[in-house]
Formats: C-alpha cells, structure tokens, sequence
C-alpha cells in the first residue's frame, strides 16, 4: 500500500511539472528612454571666447559629474516562463540595448589652432564638429508577476530584474569637417530594473504590451582611475575608465588648443539611472499538444 501511495505522490509531481512551464512568452520590443541623476546632460559642449575668438569647447562637466546624456531609444528582447499553471507568476531573461543622445548628437562650431609668423604667435579660428553618445547593452533575469493572465484577454504585470550592463561613452570631434579623432570610455556593471505595464491579447499567438521600466544602472562595481596616468582622457584614447565613482582623473578633452596639456578633476560618484517607456508585441507559442487519452 504505501508503495503505491509513493507510487501516486510521484505521479502527481511529475504531471504538476509538466502542467507548469507550458506557457512561454517570447516578447520584442522599442521605446523611448529618459535619463535621469548623473547620467542626464543638457548639454557636451560650452560656447566661450579665446583671443577674441568664439569657440565652442568640450564642457569639462562631462565626465566629471555628469554624463550629458539626453533622451534616446530602446530595443529589447525578452523570454518569460510560467511558475504555477495561471500563468500569474513568471520568470523573465532579457536582453536590450539603449541609445541616448539619439535626437542630439552633434554641435557644431569653432576650435582655436595657432602658429608662428614672424617670430609672433597668430590664433585663428578652426571649423569643428563634436559628435556624442552613451550607450547601455543589458542583459538579465528575474520575475513577473501578472494576476489576471489567467483571463487571456487584459492583465497588467509587474516585476523586477537583476541586470548587467556594458556602458560606453562616445565622443569625436571632426576639424575642418575631414579629419576625426574620437575619445571613449566603458565599464561593465551590475543594477536592477522595475517593469510594470498591461498587456492584451488578442489571439491564440498574439498580443500586445504597454509598460515603463526604471533602470539602476551601477549599484555594484563602480570605480575610478584615480589619477591613472595610464587612463587619461585624450583624443585618440579608446579603452579609459568609465569614472563612475568618485576619484580623481586627467583630461585633455577641454582644451582650448588642440590637445594641450591635462588638466586634473576630481570627479564626482555619478548614478547611471534611466527610464524607458515601450510598446511591445508578444508572441505565445501553443504548447499544448497533449493527445487523447485512451479509454
């Protein structure tokens, strides 16, 4: 008798697992993403005078405490697995990638170039163009929960993730409109998102999502060069530090004359924080093949 209880207990297991797990969700998405804290800019760039010349300059804020980013877009991919045969509680793997500075990337103006004539130092104005961009590849995982999924019509869902973020800053500047030299810097990070939104479906496959995620981008593993004579910010540089937390560094990116000497800045722990809202569709795969029980 009690091998037959054993019997039945593991029976019912089995098929309890199998009833659960049976109702992936594959999803695809684009939206639109706000930053926010230290990862939110007005603007690169400051306009100023040298030698009674105007000049448009590298704002020596950007890296220092901010980095100037401005509105951009998301494209995102997720994969979401049932936990309980409702379909309310989910686990979730994404995986996206963000554009700031999408609808602003370049200003355009004058840098100042010198040479000697006669024994005299002569200033002269040099066309220039400053491309910019911060960039955000993610990847995680965690869990959703939607309470009305069973319905398969309407449910709102809301969850949150564990994310790992690859962040890189793009800087070029283009003299005389022909020559470019660029200057970046990336770092790998660990963060979390909150994602909440309603979602529809409105076939057997299909369906729709409209949500808003909020990002925290660095909570872990944030650093500084630390005056790193190694990592300075220069033109031509492609591998600095992302400068996230407070500490010193050296810079070259501000200069009125070409490159110039460095400059040393202390500079500022900085929150890389964005919001990002989106329009998804969802794709469900019928999994339900069970055959007809014999009689």
């Amino acid at each position: 008798m009690k091998k037959l209880t054993y019997l039945f207990i593991l029976l019912s297991i089995t098929n309890l697992s199998f009833a659960q797990f049976d109702k992936p969700v594959f999803q695809l998405g684009i939206g639109l993403a706000e930053p926010f804290e230290n990862l939110k800019g007005s603007r690169f760039t400051i306009d100023t005078m040298y030698q009674n010349i105007p000049v448009t300059l590298v704002d020596s804020n950007l890296f220092k405490t901010t980095y100037g980013a401005k509105t951009g877009f998301t494209i995102f991919g997720s994969a979401k697995i049932n936990f309980d045969k409702y379909n309310i509680i989910r686990g979730k793997a994404f995986l996206s990638y963000t554009n700031f500075n999408t609808f602003q990337s370049s200003v355009s103006g004058n840098q100042v170039d010198a040479f000697i004539s006669n024994g005299n130092l002569v200033y002269f104005a040099v066309p220039i163009n400053y491309s910019y961009s911060f960039n955000a590849f993610s990847f995680g995982f965690g869990l959703e929960i939607a309470p009305t999924s069973f319905t398969n019509v309407f449910s709102p869902y809301f969850g949150a993730n564990m994310s790992f973020n690859v962040f890189s800053a793009t800087l070029d500047r283009t003299k005389n409109n022909s020559d470019t030299v660029g200057f970046s810097s990336s770092g790998f990070r660990i963060g979390v998102n909150f994602d909440a939104g309603i979602e529809a479906k409105f076939s057997q496959n299909f369906g729709m999502a409209l949500g808003i995620k909020y990002d925290l981008g660095n909570l872990l593993l944030s650093s500084s060069s630390n005056g790193n004579l190694a990592e300075v910010y220069e033109w031509g540089s492609r591998s600095a530090s992302l400068n996230d937390g407070e500490g010193r560094y050296i810079s070259k990116l501000s200069n009125f004359l070409s490159d110039g000497y460095g400059r040393e800045y202390n500079g500022t722990a900085k929150k890389i924080y964005w919001g990002t809202i989106y329009l998804a569709l969802n794709f469900y795969p019928n999994l339900n093949t069970t055959t007809p029980k014999k009689k």
